[in-house]
């Protein structure tokens, strides 16, 4: 089913629109339902002004990973993750820290304009893998990981942040290609797959992947897209004043730069067109404000800003396709 969700802002209520299936990401996360009914198959929302509420946005996404690799890798290690793997193209990333509350803004705001963010769209900027492969990689859980049993032997739960104690302890000691699988490990789940460390586990899956090598070909994109749509999805408490960004954001992030006509550049600039796009964009500020977002990209009136979908461009057309579109997954904003 194709996932389509509008909004109509008016003066003191807004109705939001939407055919709800698993994996949509929406926009009424901030909003106080006053009630809704669902006509052919589609849920109306009528909802209140939007809060006045001071949220905070949290996000895990470690931006200084790559230095941490450097610093604890043998260099021949380090370079092999830039060059050779899965992920050498996104470790080529320029500063771009994740702003927390330009994502607040996008899901309070609508301007009439339907942005479509899509597994299509997260491939495109990030140039992850995202195809729907998951059901290749089958491993035999019965016998033991061998990176597990040797370096997390009290425990077979092992959380993120038992991950980065034992990575900057470098408990790999001289064994090099250990210490290749770690900085993967690390790499993963302190840049892609950004989850609170004391109490995510990670994957036994992941451990498989990375021992013997498969992880070379995994969908991560898909992965941590699906991780990144489910926090989106979360409803703030009535009552709440955090919210918890987990998955990948900043390819949203760059995805919305790239749907504006203009950015302003005391908030993100683009030095080069090259592919993936997340590579290009430099982020100025790192924590710009709501109002300060408020006051500019998203200001109700006189706002020379438009927003348009993205398209592939024609060096991303003669690049294959990192994706599969058998769930579409859309998202409306950012709003006025």
């Amino acid at each position: 089913m194709n996932n389509i969700l509008s909004l109509n802002s008016g003066s003191n209520k807004k109705v939001i629109v939407f055919s709800y299936t698993y994996g949509d990401i929406i926009t009424n996360v901030y909003c106080m339902y006053t009630f809704f009914y669902i006509y052919k198959k589609c849920i109306y929302m009528y909802c209140k002004n939007r809060e006045k509420r001071t949220i905070h946005m949290q996000c895990y996404t470690q931006i200084n990973t790559l230095n941490e690799l450097q610093n604890k890798l043998p260099l021949n290690q380090y370079n092999r993750i830039c060059t050779s793997s899965c992920f050498a193209q996104l470790t080529t990333m320029r500063r771009c820290h994740v702003q927390a509350q330009l994502f607040r803004c996008f899901m309070l705001r609508e301007n009439g304009t339907t942005l479509r963010f899509t597994i299509r769209e997260f491939a495109i900027i990030s140039g992850l893998n995202c195809s729907d492969n998951g059901a290749d990689f089958y491993f035999d859980t019965d016998q033991p990981n061998r990176i597990i049993a040797e370096y997390f032997p009290r425990n077979s739960l092992v959380t993120k942040a038992r991950l980065a104690e034992a990575f900057k302890a470098k408990v790999w000691s001289d064994n090099k290609e250990d210490a290749y699988k770690f900085g993967i490990l690390y790499y993963i789940h302190e840049f892609i797959m950004s989850a609170k460390s004391t109490t995510t586990t990670i994957d036994r899956l992941d451990f498989d992947l990375v021992e013997t090598g498969r992880f070379m070909d995994y969908s991560w994109g898909r992965k941590t897209f699906n991780e990144l749509s489910k926090s989106i999805n979360n409803k703030i408490k009535p009552t709440g004043h955090y919210y918890r960004i987990q998955g990948f954001p900043l390819p949203m992030q760059v995805w919305f730069y790239e749907c504006c006509s203009y950015v302003d550049d005391k908030i993100a600039v683009k030095v080069s067109s090259h592919i993936p796009r997340i590579i290009i964009w430099v982020t100025k500020n790192d924590h710009p404000q709501f109002d300060y977002f408020m006051k500019t990209i998203f200001k109700d009136t006189d706002n020379p800003i438009k927003f348009r979908n993205i398209e592939r461009t024609a060096m991303e057309i003669k690049k294959p396709p990192t994706f599969s579109i058998d769930r579409p997954i859309n998202f409306s904003g950012p709003a006025n």
